[in-house]
């Protein structure tokens, strides 16, 4: 699956590079999002345990290399180095190089861990065949051509070795729950966008594929209304973030050369710090041992991130 709307990719390099080295940025993921301070904790930590799970059921030696494509804090290269392995990673972000070098500053001392500041879709500086896994979790909607990505990754890793893919899903289940995402993520089903939009009104008739028929109102009284306006998001990078499925995915994958062989689903509900907090966490933990246990087909491709188990062929 070839996608079909460009990015100008040194644009999105530019303004990708400048939003990670945010100071905001880098203290979030150095800290917030990995703290008890954040509601949403069990997010990232359960997608990523749901990736590492992959990597351990490969079985590598410790003498395995691995490579993490948008690392982000280390966090999960922390936990890779804990298990012997060799690790390298490349992120778009120097001020997150410089964080994740931190967190594992005595494996990088060691010689095993290896972090660069260069953008994924681009030549890796890497020999082909070089690498018994690769993985990349929740960095892809950044890419002007993941296809480079794609690429690269089946490039440099061995014949016969696993690419594992976790990403923010564009069909989570858990927006169903709010009118003006449902009506978003229809629209984005029917047209088959590829672009994330603010969950307003104004940006679904405006900055979607229906522009072409509503574009002209952008400046009307009613179309600047507030029940029009409301979820909007003012950027003030020039970022335009893709959309992924569990079956975009796994046809860009293919197209790649990659088979996919495995998939599941991290999170299903975010519980809120209100009365109906303990309601959402039960009803979180029977979709998801829904989804481990694949009780209800296909029901991981309506988690909030999609995890894709896939081999070099």
């Amino acid at each position: 699956m070839k996608l079909r709307e460009e990015i100008d990719p040194d644009l999105q390099d530019k303004e990708v590079t400048r939003w990670w080295n945010v100071e905001r940025n880098l203290d979030r993921w150095d800290k917030f999002h990995y703290s008890k301070e954040n509601r949403e904790m069990h997010h990232v930590l359960k997608r990523q345990d749901m990736t590492l799970a992959y990597l351990d059921a490969m079985n590598l030696g410790k003498d395995a290399k691995i490579l993490e494509l948008g690392f982000g804090g280390g966090q999960m290269a922390k936990r890779i180095l804990d298990r012997g392995y060799e690790y390298y990673g490349i992120d778009i972000s120097s001020g997150l190089a410089d964080v994740a070098s931190k967190r594992c500053k005595e494996y990088v001392k060691e010689g095993r861990a290896h972090f660069t500041a260069s953008s994924i879709e681009k030549k890796f500086n890497f020999e082909s065949d070089y690498f018994d896994a690769v993985l990349v979790c929740g960095a892809l909607q950044y890419l002007a051509k993941p296809q480079n990505c794609f690429e690269e990754v089946s490039r440099v890793l061995k014949n016969k070795r696993d690419f594992v893919v976790c990403q923010c899903n564009m069909y989570s289940l858990r927006e169903i729950f709010k009118i003006r995402h449902l009506v978003l993520k229809i629209q984005n089903l029917i047209m088959k966008e590829e672009f994330l939009y603010s969950p307003c009104y104004k940006s679904l008739l405006t900055e979607t594929k229906l522009k072409k028929y509503f574009g002209k109102y952008e400046n009307s009284k009613w179309m600047n209304t507030k029940f029009m306006t409301k979820g909007y998001d003012h950027h003030t990078f020039d970022i335009k973030k893709r959309l992924y499925s569990y079956w975009r995915l796994k046809s860009l994958l293919k197209d790649s050369g990659f088979e996919t062989v495995g998939a599941c689903g991290a999170t299903f509900l975010f519980p809120k710090n209100n009365a109906f907090r303990s309601t959402s966490v039960f009803f979180n933990n029977i979709l998801q041992a829904a989804s481990d246990k694949k009780l209800v087909p296909l029901l991981f491709s309506y988690a909030d991130n999609v995890i894709l188990l896939s081999k070099k062929i």
